[in-house]
């Protein structure tokens, strides 16, 4: 094995992990697109109800990434942070921000617009204030990520589906031919 050969192994292998792995989901979905768009009828087939759960697994595939869109621009209008979009930073404003303790404050600041224990609650409500719209950030960019990959969620349960039931049929079919014999 010579160094080209390594390094040939090693670019085939990111592109496989990396770049067939982001564009699989988009490549399931213009197949399911394909498939439903023929207007071909497998009446004749001794899987009918096999087809019909494939032509419906392919229906979801196509609805999910419109379903997606629509949760995407619900999400960026009004339902992220009541009623603010998520690129809005809507921290609320607090005089106290910047201070660790109630003696900065005064000191530095020469605010005496608090009492210790106003300075302590409107920290932690102005904590809170900001962590919920971080929260809020990150739970949307995994939803951003599972929409995309749910045609690759929803094609390896369709897979798996379809197997068991062909492998179950042709464990019927060597149960009836051993009887035969």
């Amino acid at each position: 094995m010579n160094k080209s050969q390594i390094l040939t192994s090693h670019i085939n292998s990111l592109k496989l992990l990396i770049v067939n792995l982001i564009l699989l989901p988009i490549t399931i979905y213009k197949e399911s697109i394909t498939q439903l768009s023929k207007k071909e009828d497998n009446t004749d087939s001794e899987f009918i109800v096999l087809n019909w759960l494939l032509k419906c697994y392919n229906a979801m595939i196509v609805l999910s990434y419109t379903i997606g869109l629509i949760v995407v621009l619900l999400c960026l209008t009004k339902a992220i942070d009541n009623g603010y979009p998520v690129w809005q930073q809507n921290y609320e404003y607090s005089p106290v921000e910047g201070y660790s303790s109630y003696w900065e404050y005064t000191y530095y600041g020469g605010y005496d617009d608090y009492t210790e224990e106003e300075f302590y609650a409107e920290q932690r409500r102005h904590e809170a204030s900001v962590n919920k719209q971080h929260f809020q950030v990150d739970a949307f960019l995994i939803l951003l990520l599972l929409i995309y990959c749910s045609p690759l969620f929803i094609s390896l349960f369709k897979e798996l589906f379809s197997l068991v039931i062909v492998q179950n049929k042709r464990l019927k079919n060597i149960e009836e031919n051993t009887k035969k014999q």
